[in-house]
């Protein structure tokens, strides 16, 4: 597209020597800048992009998008776009870069602490099975069908974001399904998208490194529903009413609510029976009472499935497509995913990183316990991030003290941090008596294999916190480690 197509979107800019130039891209990061391409200086957290500038202009773009023209020199005759939100003006000069192709798609924007990837794989199967071929983007990857893009981000900038649509268009999508993080919100990355329907999870402690109070990360998740539904035109908001905090959200007054939960809401959850193998619900309203099976365990993804659940039903796919489809949902990698063995041990991959998540798988691993005679001990092996929320450690103990039967704690992602004190903060609120219970092994490894060792028959071992991730970051080095295959490998060697 040409410099003056692009910008003629806003109402007074310098188009510099010529405007017919081709542009290549649009970035925020100064590294990557050359001169077919536009620059777009945001002010960040950590760093503001105006200090970049003289580091730019040498390299020539065909423009700059600046809040403050004091930055640049007075002989500067480029292209200039100045406006007062530089993260604002990023956003619409990306979709209009592509052609804004998430306006022909069927939207679905999911947040929440817990639980947004299960709920995107969800919906995109049973979009699927309605005949819309579905879009995801995500924590795992970004795909479509059997096209996979690699992902660093749950939800990517706004120029790859936008990119990202146009392929899925391009590749035949009819909907999409996002899963919003609160970075995405707070930093203005998905702006652009008319989403159809948002869906609010759940909200418990997590990135409280970038956020100053929990009050603050709920009005990041929160935008979702209020100003980002300014795009659309009958946008969906799909509640979980369950959650204190998701109670609490304000939803444009265009929108229709539909609240759910197990608790008494307009969509209610109830005769939740689960085994190993899977789990039996029923949602019951005025409008319709529907009997479904998962074939995954834990109340937590009953309440994942209601999501996805609401949202085809919205979209207009009948009960028989949408009970048929979820009958047959093949999981979610490295989310309560199995690791098959001819033992009798119930190894389960998990990513439950955060209190509240581990809380909810542990929480539905012991209801599963208590329904299923052959299910005998739980045993919990976890770690904690390094250069992340200090406090929700001791939590994370608490957690699998509170729902195992045997803890093994170990390292994460310890990045720039010392493993042994990233443990010792775990373990900082524990009694002597419980010391001496846990057992702590640094090396990830070893721990899978001590824990994996002593498992007996009818057992449940829970891997959790890293789930699909294929790495272990250590120092600032990304090593290759998956739980999955190091948890395959030991217990099909034993």
């Amino acid at each position: 597209m040409q410099l003056c197509q692009l910008l003629s979107e806003f109402s007074s800019f310098h188009l510099g020597p010529s405007g017919s130039e081709e542009v290549d891209f649009i970035t925020s990061d100064s590294r990557k800048v050359n001169s077919s391409s536009i620059f777009v200086a945001i002010r960040g957290s950590r760093h503001d992009g105006h200090d970049f500038l003289p580091e730019v202009l040498k390299k020539s773009p065909l423009a700059v998008v600046v809040e403050d023209s004091a930055y640049l020199p007075k002989n500067y005759e480029g292209g200039l776009l100045v406006v007062e939100d530089s993260r604002h003006a990023y956003n619409i000069l990306s979709a209009r870069f592509f052609g804004r192709p998430g306006d022909n798609l069927f939207s679905v924007g999911i947040t929440g602490t817990n639980g947004k990837t299960t709920t995107s794989y969800i919906v995109e199967s049973l979009l699927n099975a309605f005949s819309w071929p579905t879009g995801v983007i995500g924590t795992i990857n970004h795909h479509l069908g059997k096209k996979v893009w690699q992902s660093d981000l749950t939800t990517p900038d706004c120029f790859s974001f936008q990119q990202r649509l146009s392929d899925f268009k391009g590749a035949g999508a009819e909907a999409l399904a996002v899963e919003v993080s609160s970075h995405a919100l707070d930093q203005k990355r998905i702006g652009e998208v008319p989403f159809d329907v948002g869906i609010f999870l759940n909200l418990s402690r997590d990135h409280l490194d970038y956020h100053d109070s929990m009050e603050d990360y709920f009005e990041a998740k929160e935008k979702l529903f209020n100003e980002h539904f300014q795009n659309s035109e009958k946008p969906i908001a799909i509640l979980n009413y369950d959650d204190p905090w998701v109670k609490k959200t304000e939803v444009a007054e265009h929108a229709k609510k539909l609240a759910f939960g197990f608790g008494e809401h307009p969509f209610r959850i109830h005769s939740l029976g689960q085994t190993v193998g899977g789990m039996n619900f029923t949602i019951e309203s005025a409008q319709f009472t529907e009997e479904f099976f998962l074939p995954m365990i834990g109340p937590f993804n009953a309440m994942n499935a209601t999501a996805a659940i609401l949202t085809a039903w919205s979209a207009g796919a009948s009960f028989e497509t949408i009970q048929s489809a979820l009958k047959s949902f093949k999981g979610v990698p490295g989310r309560l995913q199995r690791v098959p063995n001819d033992k009798a041990y119930n190894i389960f991959v998990d990513y439950a990183h955060t209190p509240d998540a581990l809380s909810n798988v542990l929480n539905g691993l012991v209801e599963l316990k208590k329904r299923d005679k052959n299910v005998n001990r739980i045993l919990c092996l976890f770690g904690c991030g390094g250069d992340r929320d200090k406090g929700k450690r001791p939590l994370m103990m608490e957690a699998a003290l509170k729902y195992s039967d045997q803890v093994f704690l170990t390292s994460d992602n310890p990045r720039t941090e010392d493993p042994k004190l990233i443990m010792d903060d775990c373990l900082e609120k524990c009694s002597s008596k419980e010391r001496q219970s846990i057992v702590s092994i640094e090396n990830r490894g070893e721990a899978i294999q001590a824990l994996i060792e002593n498992c007996q028959p009818g057992d449940i071992a829970l891997i959790a916190g890293k789930g699909h991730e294929d790495y272990q970051i250590i120092g600032s080095e990304k090593k290759h480690f998956s739980d999955y295959e190091t948890a395959k490998e030991i217990v099909n060697g034993l």
